[in-house]
């Protein structure tokens, strides 16, 4: 068994045992350990140790040492043990009233916080330590065989103290006990598994419904495809290669965007991504020569069928934010940025350019059509040319949570009124985005499940 032990010494005074005395002692401590132990031990001032046991133990003034266990990550960093904060006023303090000398008692302050990185307690484990024993109550853990001289504990702990005493009856239930907790709630092993065990912990508040939606949207996104997200070709706000900047400024200004597409006089082709802040220099003098060639960036092509994860990756390690959609055929079929992709994930983004009455029904290929869960049923009744009741609902989100008869999950289907819904995104509060068919074409195409 080796140990890593980092220490921290900020503005630590002199007289204190060396980096390499303190490693040595506390790898005696912990040496009946199989793997290698890691730990930190920071030295602190009057000031600083007072400030955490005030924090972590609601008394007042600096104690001689703390001990923090790493107990929640056990499983994912089982070297880890935790950290261990000496105090250096206090503990040349107590050496000279017990007429020790700074090692020593350093030595024995180091052990006894390693004792409760281990999961020792004062009461018992301590007490046999005292007299000599070399195997704890409690843990069953071996332990130094040779305790300090006079060695006391006083009472320290960085948690608060459990309100049930670990017994022999504790020891003999704990383990049944588990298994069966276990048994009862099994651990996740689907993304329906971890979504459900999100929605759970949202009911018992100890987390709230916006964080509930992110983690929801952090674990389906891999579901989505660029398809369901981009904008469509005929949105697109795109600038010709051959257009003058008094041409093409106007629509830059309008759209108020970062990043434009400059694409071939046929509009088949792209040549590159234009960024609106290359357009600066024509601000201070419009009459300047300007060749959009010569400012323009690489541009990326991406399928539609790409998953959403996926591409947020390469977002990120290519460092773009924006990319072109192209079909089976290799056109051009839209655009998405790295934008869209994110408010799968934590809703909808909007800033100072974005306005209310921004359009709510995009037109795909395939007469599918993305729908915000918040469009006005007059919207669209007037997009789609029918006779929709707005009586009981004033949005269409609202009226597919009524068909349903509950709140839908992401990938839900329904039928009603001559078409077939889709919840492309949604919170535990309300249905966010829809896709949506009429019916006969969705039947005559087949299922857009899985679109």
């Amino acid at each position: 068994m080796s140990i890593n032990v980092e220490i921290q010494r900020p503005g630590a005074p002199r007289g204190l045992p060396t980096n390499i005395q303190m490693t040595r002692w506390l790898g005696h401590a912990v040496r009946h350990l199989r793997s290698t132990a890691d730990l930190t031990v920071r030295i602190v001032d009057q000031q600083e140790g007072a400030a955490l046991n005030a924090r972590w133990r609601g008394k007042l003034g600096a104690t001689n040492v703390l001990s923090f266990p790493v107990t929640g990550l056990a499983a994912i960093a089982p070297a880890l043990l935790g950290d261990i904060v000496l105090c250096a006023p206090v503990l040349k303090a107590e050496a000279k009233a017990q007429r020790k000398t700074i090692s020593a008692h350093c030595a024995h302050l180091l052990v006894h916080g390693a004792l409760h990185l281990l999961g020792y307690d004062h009461e018992q484990d301590a007490e046999a330590l005292k007299h000599g024993n070399t195997r704890a109550p409690v843990t069953g853990r071996t332990w130094v065989s040779r305790p300090l001289p006079g060695a006391h504990y006083p009472a320290m702990s960085d948690e608060p103290p459990d309100p049930v005493p670990r017994t022999w009856l504790n020891r003999t239930f704990d383990p049944p006990r588990a298994r069966l907790a276990k048994w009862l709630h099994p651990p996740a092993r689907t993304r329906q598994d971890l979504l459900r065990q999100c929605h759970e912990a949202e009911r018992h508040n100890l987390i709230d419904s916006d964080t509930a939606a992110m983690m929801e949207g952090a674990v389906l996104v891999s579901e989505m495809k660029v398809l369901d997200i981009m904008i469509p070709r005929a949105e697109m706000v795109f600038i010709e290669a051959d257009a003058t900047p008094a041409e093409f400024l106007p629509a830059v200004i309008e759209s108020a965007h970062s990043r434009f597409p400059v694409l071939d006089v046929k509009h088949e082709r792209a040549l590159g991504i234009l960024l609106a802040k290359d357009l600066l220099p024509l601000a201070a003098d419009p009459q300047q020569p300007f060749n959009i060639r010569d400012a323009l960036r690489p541009v990326i092509f991406v399928p539609e069928s790409k998953r959403l994860n996926i591409l947020l990756r390469e977002f990120r390690l290519s460092r773009n934010h924006l990319a072109l959609v192209i079909d089976e055929y290799g056109s051009i079929a839209g655009l998405v940025s790295i934008e869209d992709v994110i408010e799968q994930i934590v809703g909808e983004i909007d800033d100072e350019y974005d306005v209310e009455d921004e359009a709510f029904v995009r037109s795909h290929r395939a007469n599918r059509f993305t729908v915000k869960g918040r469009t006005p049923i007059a919207n669209f009744n007037e997009y789609f040319n029918v006779e929709l009741s707005d009586r009981q609902y004033d949005t269409i989100g609202g009226l597919v949570v009524h068909e349903f008869g509950r709140l839908p999950e992401r990938g839900d289907e329904i039928e009603f009124a001559g078409f077939h819904f889709k919840v492309l995104r949604a919170d535990p509060r309300r249905v966010q985005l829809l896709r949506v068919m009429r019916t006969a074409d969705a039947r005559a195409g087949g299922s857009p499940i899985g679109v």
